[in-house]
């Protein structure tokens, strides 16, 4: 039964999806795949000189006697504690990830809103790639230095994809609230969340000695980037439905005279 459920509610969701998709011309399909394919090339070339940079940098100048005296200091007077930040930074888990993507791409498409429905998708999973493309070509080692480095996982440290998917998805959803909100509280709400969000995610992963501070700076930066270029694609699929709202309309009113 549940399953029946499961697959009639996303054959009628997938149904309306490709209703939306029908709705922006090819010219603005074929921009917003362009865009896509930029954005997530030069995401790769940013990501390696961003390595190459820090390489340079921990190899010249020390940063990562900097790095280990700020783990230190923050293991010896942290702001809070360890399994604090293990709830903290939950919002920025892969299965926190999942469940909010699936909610609320799943009614974004059921409005009719594909590109809005993909970007959400989309946030989580180009900015997965590009960390993974991060991790292999660089095997940054991860601290040790919190707890002996017991919550640190064995792969490679730069950068943080906590904080990079944090902010790309929640980024992509705020917008989507900026833009619909009327009221000057709620917008200074939604601009000022992705921000913290990610900030108490990358703070709390940092608290718990799995990340380097500039692994959380390239996560953050990565995130942003993304996400430009995500509410970008958005505001193509905007005009192109407003757009076509003005000229349905156009038609209505000639139909009347």
């Amino acid at each position: 039964m549940a399953k029946w459920v499961a697959a009639t509610a996303f054959s009628a969701v997938k149904a309306r999806f490709k209703e939306g998709w029908r709705t922006i011309p090819q010219p603005t399909r074929k921009r917003w795949f362009i865009l896509l394919g930029a954005g997530f090339a030069g995401m790769l070339v940013l990501m390696t000189i961003l390595q190459k940079v820090l390489q340079y940098s921990i190899s010249n100048s020390g940063i990562s006697a900097w790095e280990r005296g700020f783990l230190t200091n923050l293991n010896a007077h942290p702001p809070f504690s360890f399994s604090s930040a293990v709830w903290y930074q939950t919002l920025g888990t892969d299965i926190t990830m999942w469940i909010l993507v699936a909610l609320m791409a799943g009614i974004l498409a059921w409005n009719r809103r594909p590109i809005a429905a993909s970007s959400v998708v989309l946030g989580w999973v180009i900015v997965d790639l590009v960390v993974r493309y991060s991790w292999f070509t660089w095997n940054r080692q991860r601290p040790d230095l919190v707890a002996q480095g017991l919550a640190a996982p064995a792969f490679a440290s730069f950068p943080s994809g906590h904080t990079g998917k944090t902010f790309a998805v929640y980024g992509v959803l705020c917008y989507l609230w900026f833009t619909h909100s009327r009221n000057i509280v709620e917008k200074t709400i939604a601009a000022l969340i992705p921000f913290g969000f990610a900030y108490i995610v990358g703070y709390s992963r940092i608290r718990m000695g799995v990340h380097w501070p500039t692994d959380v700076l390239g996560g953050f930066t990565m995130g942003l980037v993304w996400c430009a270029v995500l509410i970008a694609g958005m505001r193509m699929e905007e005009r192109a439905q407003s757009a076509g709202t003005r000229t349905s309309s156009d038609k209505q009113r000639r139909v009347a005279r």
